[in-house]
């Protein structure tokens, strides 16, 4: 037995984004949209154990859409009675019946069940499986080297809005996703490589990750500079998807801070990227919080990366040196040190690459949230006291000048990173590492990572 999945996702196209709509201009209540929902996209489900893995997928896809939107309208509309009456998460959910009469969750969390998935949408769902098929290219080789798959092979983006802000947002995660880990791929090849990181193969490996966090960098600044993104269209449409589901328990929205690669990528890179403080467990312990968000897979590959030496540790070991005394070192030293171990050069330009990224990523998060905030603070917004997701911090509860500017800075002042980061090192690197690449160490994230569509209903995985 097959499920027809794609006329739920016409559906979608067609009838559901504008009852969205709707909803947010006052056409529509929550409750006039649960019903809807009810009989055009959930009376006619089929039972779990008739579904094919990529079926299970693609329905679980769509039942998130709906429940976050849902539920997102049934907790506006408590924000915004006169009373202020206690927002609960639940209500709006409690509202969704499948083939009328199953309860929404039952028949969810039995789905997620199946797939090792949580218990809402996810990071997994809305990013890394969203719209086609993202490729990353190895630039040395030209061939493919790491690919995100497609749920449905249409290519079409889901989203809550279907605007074309959001499609942007998506496409903009997906790719770096995507050549965030083809980069921890190659990082952690060097490594795992037998001959150490003076491998020659070990040092182009760790040289195009670093390739691959620039295209990141580029990317992010380039999402900028086309501003397709607008600060309102953030904070009052988009962002208040990512509204709790639960009343009784937090599992945590879809949100980047979610996202295992770039967890893997602090971790091979970082022993303890933030260790403990007040207030703050530690950066372990702050990637074991996320793990009930992950799939198995993702889990386990964190776990290993925190039983095996990071990449800073081996540096050290390698030369024999405190990294923190690299700094003191003069241009000389530093040249000599180059010339003898010419895979420090890899290292140096891949801890300058990473911080870069950060520190371009961060400033989306000033740009579109905290900038914005502060403004309407100052005015008094009307919008802000609506918001079911506040504006305040990131979707998952991370504050923006606490734990996300913290990860920001200790990424940028490593000792690595520090001194990458000087004009005279980073033109010896170079020197040195263009007798071990084909090609230039920053490229156009264009050549880098591209989207395609496949005729196939076989969810394509990274290419190992």
């Amino acid at each position: 037995m097959t499920y027809d999945t794609y006329s739920l996702k016409e559906w979608t196209f067609s009838e559901f984004y504008p009852m969205n709509t709707k909803v947010l201009q006052g056409e529509l209540t929550a409750e006039e949209m649960a019903r809807i929902v009810n009989h055009h996209a959930l009376m006619e489900l089929p039972a779990i154990d008739t579904l094919n893995s990529r079926e299970a997928w693609q329905i679980l896809t769509l039942l998130g859409i709906f429940a976050a939107s849902v539920e997102r309208h049934a907790q506006q509309a408590v924000r915004r009675q006169a009373s202020a009456e206690e927002v609960i998460p639940g209500r709006g959910i409690a509202m969704l019946l499948i083939n009328g009469k199953q309860p929404f969750l039952e028949y969810f969390q039995a789905l997620a069940d199946r797939l090792n998935h949580p218990h809402r949408d996810s990071f997994i769902t809305y990013i890394e499986m969203n719209g086609p098929c993202a490729e990353v290219t190895n630039p040395g080789t030209g061939q493919p080297l790491y690919r995100l798959g497609d749920l449905f092979e249409d290519g079409a983006f889901l989203t809550f809005t279907g605007n074309v802000q959001e499609k942007e947002f998506i496409t903009l995660l997906k790719k770096s996703v995507s050549l965030q880990g083809a980069a921890n791929l190659l990082m952690e090849e060097a490594l795992n490589h037998p001959e150490g990181l003076q491998a020659r193969k070990a040092i182009q490996s760790l040289t195009t990750a670093a390739t691959f966090m620039f295209g990141i960098r580029d990317l992010i600044a380039d999402f900028i500079r086309r501003a397709p993104f607008s600060t309102d269209f953030f904070l009052d449409e988009f962002r208040q998807y990512a509204i709790p589901w639960y009343a009784d328990r937090k599992i945590k929205a879809s949100s980047a801070a979610n996202d295992d690669s770039a967890l893997l990528r602090d971790l091979i890179l970082f022993t303890e990227l933030i260790p403990p403080r007040e207030g703050f467990s530690g950066f372990r312990s702050h990637v074991r919080a996320t793990y009930h968000v992950l799939l198995p897979d993702a889990v386990a590959r964190l776990e290993r990366a925190m039983n095996r030496e990071s990449l800073e540790v081996r540096v050290s070991q390698a030369l024999q040196l405190d990294l923190e005394t690299l700094l003191t070192l003069n241009e000389s030293q530093i040249a000599e040190l180059l010339q003898n171990h010419p895979w420090l050069a890899a290292c140096l330009v891949l801890y300058r690459a990473q911080s870069e990224a950060s520190k371009t990523h961060f400033s989306t998060i000033m740009k579109y949230l905290v900038w914005p905030k502060r403004k309407r603070d100052k005015t008094s917004d009307p919008r802000e006291q609506v918001t079911v997701v506040p504006n305040v911090r990131g979707s998952t509860g991370m504050e923006p000048m606490g734990i996300m500017m913290w990860l920001d800075q200790a990424r940028a002042h490593h000792p690595l990173a520090v001194l990458g980061h000087r004009s005279s090192v980073m033109q010896l690197c170079s020197t040195i590492l263009e007798q071990y690449s084909s090609h230039p160490i920053e490229m156009p994230f264009e050549e880098l990572v591209t989207f395609y569509q496949i005729a196939s209903r076989t969810y394509s995985v990274p290419i190992q």
